[in-house]
């Protein structure tokens, strides 16, 4: 089953729509923030409400409390040095790819895998779900993940800076790793002139 989701810097109004393969709207996904953190209803064509996500958490680490139908379970995003690690808590299934480009699988324990996500630039990502009983699932993690990008997005374009969470990452990668670098270089330096002292005092 392939599905896909609009950009939402590109809607008409707020929020997420899916839609199936055929262009036709599957689910509608209003968003809502607040000082707690966003709200995220995921609705049927009809109107109806099948899933729910409710994020928190500070800019480095979000937690998403999901019920997608039957389902519970946490989405815990992090943000590392030069990606975005998450993990899911409550089932058996991993995460692995590129969250920020958003090319990125859903696995399970068998490594058997479950939904594929990709960009495929034409303002729409691509869903290809592979096991249909876990289609609300695999949806609600890639809202996670594109409310977490496209807030960064959008914060950025208010105050007329990059993306703060691209920004902090291709900072880490340009400043903090010759910090590192540097910081080692000292240590061994530091090191040496200890063992060149000890010589001398011998």
């Amino acid at each position: 089953m392939k599905l896909y989701i609009k950009s939402a810097q590109l809607q008409p109004r707020s929020g997420f729509v899916v839609y199936n393969s055929t262009g036709e709207e599957k689910y509608f996904v209003p968003v809502e923030h607040s000082v707690l953190g966003m709200k995220l209803d995921v609705n049927n064509a009809l109107g109806k409400r099948v899933s729910k996500i409710r994020q928190h958490g500070f800019s480095f680490n979000k937690t998403y409390n999901i019920s997608a139908g039957d389902r519970k379970f946490k989405l815990i995003l992090k943000v590392q040095e030069d990606n975005v690690s998450a993990f899911i808590k409550g089932y058996a299934i991993a995460i692995v790819g590129d969250i920020l480009k958003k090319e990125f699988s859903l696995i399970n324990e068998n490594k058997a895998v479950i939904m594929t996500h990709k960009d495929n630039f034409k303002n729409y990502y691509e869903l290809d779900i592979l096991q249909d009983e876990l289609e609300l699932l695999s949806i609600c993690v890639s809202l996670c993940i594109e409310t977490l990008l496209l807030d960064d997005e959008k914060t950025g374009q208010n105050d007329g800076n990059k993306a703060f969470f691209a920004k902090y990452i291709l900072n880490n990668k340009k400043i903090l790793g010759p910090i590192r670098e540097t910081f080692s270089a000292n240590v061994n330096k530091l090191d040496r002139l200890k063992k060149a002292g000890t010589k001398n005092k011998n």
